[in-house]
């Protein structure tokens, strides 16, 4: 098994509950702290993810939409050509932000559509891209859509772009993506996610 990337993933916590992304930039958004948390996150995750890695493994960091744009990606600068920038396929991503991504990507940086085919990007957006990777949405694969799976392979290797397939938990699973063709697959089979503690 060859691992090429880490996902880094945010949580909040409370002493007696966890939540996930979305409510963690709920709650700064209530009191205005949305770009500094963001900016904050990342660079912690950028911090404890880049020792982890063997070259030539990246770190799959998640952009969230209010990131678009932001001029404090000082990050990219030095860690650029270790790194993929994840974009939701629920994000709107106009032509100005496409721009600013083809800025990181001269440096380097590798761009992946998230959670593809729940959302709303568009065969124009990935033409535009041209991302790197595309991750599909593992409700493919929860609902045992492995025909799809073999269609979205395809569909990959016509645009040039490299397949991975979410939410595999199990054994059968696994086998039934790799049946389809997939090489890369991401899920709970091959590893649980763990915490990462900042470097001093």
């Amino acid at each position: 098994m060859q691992i090429i990337g880490y996902e880094t993933l945010i949580r909040g916590g409370e002493p007696n509950a966890s939540y996930g992304a979305k409510e963690v930039f709920a709650r700064a958004k209530t009191w205005g702290g949305v770009q500094a948390l963001d900016q904050k996150i990342r660079d912690l995750q950028v911090q404890a993810g880049i020792p982890l890695l063997t070259p030539p493994q990246r770190l799959f960091l998640n952009l969230s939409p209010q990131a678009f744009n932001d001029p404090t990606w000082n990050v990219i600068h030095q860690f650029g050509k270790q790194i993929v920038l994840e974009i939701s396929e629920h994000a709107k991503v106009g032509e100005s932000d496409i721009a600013w991504l083809q800025t990181f990507r001269a440096q380097g940086v590798h761009i992946a559509i998230d959670d593809f085919g729940v959302g709303r990007s568009s065969l124009q957006t990935i033409a535009a891209l041209r991302p790197e990777y595309v991750k599909l949405d593992m409700s493919f694969v929860q609902n045992g859509d492995f025909e799809t799976v073999r269609r979205m392979r395809r569909l990959a290797e016509d645009w040039e772009t490299t397949l991975i397939v979410e939410g595999v938990e199990t054994k059968e699973q696994a086998r039934c993506v790799l049946d389809a063709g997939v090489r890369y697959i991401q899920g709970y089979f091959f590893g649980s996610p763990f915490f990462l503690t900042v470097p001093p």
